[in-house]
């Protein structure tokens, strides 16, 4: 009993220093788990603070951790109840809940903050409206907008010229035709894994059906139509033919969604980037 008691009292103590925490200890520490890149850290921490030395900008970083973390309803949730005391602020405020909504793939949410005077705010917007722009394949607008983008920040050109390589990369890529990748497999089993960008599979789809073809095949040498060798194998062997057509129609739709995901996941992942950015 002394002992649960104990336990109790040293809870109710550590809570009280908790929360008796000052914004400046806040911000640095917060700072700390910024470097070492521990949001999930980061976030529960702000959410304990107290309201009373929660300010703007600590509001700002709590939104900041939880699109770090992929929560990006609760960012939303949490943005949409913040009420910004400064006009730069919400700015801010604005380009998160884009980042949010584009990562969301919710692409046409995006809005445009005022951004008076702001040039980092601007920059960091029009970053965001490329990724949306290339989200929705609208690669015209894309280049418009990327030849008019200028910044002096090393960080945010870098990552305009990857969105740019990006959506070259993207206009450039072969397509896998299902109709084509079938039609060579049923020509020469393993060809339409291959045309697929599957190579590895391609053998394995073409031993089967060549095995069992050449046993079937030795079977009428010998007996004709007479050898079960015929019958048994060649059944395997139209099975494994007929599987091998189907699983390359499904290898080609199946690369082509791995190339839309790869897409996104790059240009997602430029967006992450610049959340420091969002302060």
């Amino acid at each position: 009993m002394t002992a649960i008691i104990f336990i109790l009292a040293c809870a109710v103590v550590s809570r009280a220093q908790f929360d008796s925490i000052g914004r400046r200890s806040a911000v640095a520490f917060l700072s700390y788990l910024e470097k070492k890149g521990q949001a999930d850290d980061a976030v529960y921490l702000l959410s304990r603070l107290p309201s009373r030395i929660k300010d703007d900008s600590l509001m700002i970083a709590q939104a900041r951790g939880l699109l770090a973390l992929k929560r990006e309803k609760e960012a939303l949730s949490l943005l949409a109840a913040f009420k910004p005391a400064e006009n730069k602020t919400l700015n801010k405020v604005t380009l998160l809940q884009n980042h949010a909504r584009l990562l969301m793939q919710r692409n046409d949410s995006v809005l445009a903050p005022e951004c008076a005077g702001d040039t980092l705010c601007e920059a960091l917007y029009r970053i965001q409206l490329m990724a949306a722009l290339l989200l929705k394949e609208d690669h015209r607008n894309f280049d418009v907008l990327f030849k008019s983008f200028s910044s002096r920040n090393a960080l945010l050109t870098l990552s305009a010229y990857n969105l740019y390589v990006y959506s070259e990369q993207w206009q450039d890529r072969r397509k896998k035709s299902p109709a084509v990748a079938g039609i060579l497999s049923a020509i020469v089993p393993g060809t339409g894994r291959l045309y697929a960008g599957k190579p590895h599979e391609a053998l394995h789809t073409f031993l089967p059906v060549a095995f069992n073809i050449a046993q079937s095949a030795e079977g009428f040498y010998h007996k004709q139509y007479k050898s079960p060798h015929f019958y048994v194998f060649g059944s395997m062997a139209a099975f494994f033919h007929v599987a091998n057509i189907a699983g390359s129609v499904r290898a080609a739709k199946r690369k082509t969604s791995e190339e839309i995901d790869l897409y996104r996941l790059n240009i997602e992942h430029e967006l992450s980037k610049l959340l420091k950015y969002y302060n």
